[in-house]
């Protein structure tokens, strides 16, 4: 029996197309032919299951406006057998439910807008109970914390866990005074991805009631302010670089007037000196004392500025005193290797004026390492003096070839050097240098640096 013959004609008040409906109903074939097409197979497989078990079945469908767009709508029937038990009417119900799909649709549409907006703003919310163990977490609240989850419960264990270790007291605290206080929250902390990635968070969250209990409940959004932090950051770093910068400035200019001050004395006495106009020997006696002294500022003023540049003091440490004088009757042959003439005539006439040992010693000077080697293993020096910036090799390398020489391992090497940067100093000690003196040669030193080396058997 076709549908068609055995369903009885469908009575409702108004026609679907807002037309009066026919006193005796519309028939089944008039009332599909009404339905959405798409919706036409959902409303033939509802029919057919209450037709083939007897069950009640139910089905949306859409019908035409008369003004345009659709009406929704929800139908549900039941079969009703008669005594031979075969089907001998069908009864049901069809509610217009199209305000209800316009607002599901409008949610959905809200829901939608939301996502693309926490997505775009990298926007995560959370929400909990008050003194809960677990608070429920969007998918977003993990992207923050480089973890990819679905929505769902996170314990406050689980939640502190993301947390750099710096800041995790100071959130539980945070927390806790929350659940207590139940004011607004706002707070900025750091997180630590999976791969080492340390990432700056801001949340801000309010309390309020439940809409479904009426429950006390935090809710809440969280997002990423990293690229802020390092804006704000990187302007602490440039007002800080404009104060060092302006101090730099501040300390170049005193010390350039520092500098220039004694160097005037030492220029200008000098050229006071070499005047032959008949001046008295007290009067080059004062001025010699004007450039000592101007000397011994200079001196005073480069190693502070070392002091500066370096933890460890670069001064050298003073010599132990001398314990034995060299035997005038047997020169000691000492080798200094310097390529600044007017260095080394300064040390030739510091040993010629000095009273022990302008016997004891006997100087010979060259002007480059490999002229160095050369001397130091013919004439086998008691004591070599090494400049450190040698034209052709440095005193390391120089030292080095020095120590390869047959009988020349014991030879005490010292270095004599205007570097007096620590790292100068240990290198070469650690390159095996007997000692390490610093230009500009304060006499005293040298001398009893001198005897205190050439007394050692």
């Amino acid at each position: 029996m076709a549908d068609s013959d055995r369903d009885p004609p469908t009575h409702v008040p108004d026609g679907l197309d807002g037309t009066r409906a026919d006193p005796d109903g519309y028939a089944v074939a008039q009332t599909r032919a009404q339905a959405h097409p798409e919706d036409l197979p959902r409303v033939l497989a509802a029919y057919e299951k209450c037709r083939d078990t007897g069950e009640p079945s139910e089905a949306l469908t859409r019908y035409p406006r008369p003004g345009g767009g659709w009406r929704h709508t929800l139908s549900r029937r039941i079969r009703r057998d008669g005594p031979d038990g075969m089907p001998e009417t069908y009864l049901g119900v069809m509610i217009d439910i199209s305000d209800i799909v316009e607002r599901q649709r409008e949610a959905a549409e809200a829901a939608h807008r939301i996502g693309l907006a926490q997505s775009a703003l990298g926007l995560g919310i959370w929400s909990g109970q008050a003194g809960e163990e677990f608070a429920w977490w969007d998918e977003h609240m993990f992207r923050l914390r480089g973890v990819a989850s679905p929505a769902r419960q996170v314990s406050r264990t689980e939640a502190l866990g993301y947390l750099h270790p710096d800041d995790r007291v100071r959130l539980a605290q945070a927390h806790l005074e929350l659940d207590t206080q139940g004011k607004p929250w706002q707070f900025e902390f750091r997180v630590v991805w999976p791969d080492g990635t340390v990432r700056w968070l801001a949340s801000r969250s309010q309390m309020m009631a439940d809409p479904v209990t009426g429950a006390p409940h935090h809710f809440g959004v969280a997002w990423d302010v990293t690229d802020a932090h390092l804006a704000q950051q990187a302007l602490r770093d440039g007002e800080r670089a404009r104060a060092e910068s302006a101090a730099k400035s501040q300390f170049m200019s005193r010390m350039s007037h520092e500098l220039r001050t004694p160097l005037n004395a030492i220029l200008g006495f000098t050229q006071l000196l070499k005047r032959a106009d008949g001046r008295e020997p007290a009067q080059e006696a004062l001025w010699l004392d004007h450039v000592e002294e101007a000397g011994r500022q200079l001196l005073v003023l480069f190693n502070d500025m070392l002091e500066l540049a370096t933890a460890d003091s670069a001064a050298p440490q003073p010599p132990d005193a001398p314990t034995h004088t060299a035997d005038a009757a047997a020169p000691a042959r000492v080798l200094y290797i310097e390529d600044n003439p007017v260095n080394a005539l300064l040390v030739e006439e510091l040993l010629r004026t000095h009273p022990q040992l302008r016997t004891a010693v006997q100087l010979r000077v060259v002007a480059t390492g490999t002229e160095g080697i050369d001397v130091a293993a013919r004439w086998q020096p008691a004591l070599v003096l090494v400049d450190m910036q040698l034209p052709d090799m440095d005193g390391l390398e120089l030292h080095r070839r020095l120590r390869r020489l047959p009988g020349f391992d014991r030879t005490p090497c010292v270095a004599l050097s205007a570097n007096a940067m620590s790292d100068d100093v240990d290198m070469a000690r650690a390159a095996g240098f007997a000692d390490y003196w610093t230009k500009p040669i304060q006499f005293d030193d040298f001398t009893c640096g001198l005897q205190r080396l050439l007394a050692q058997p």
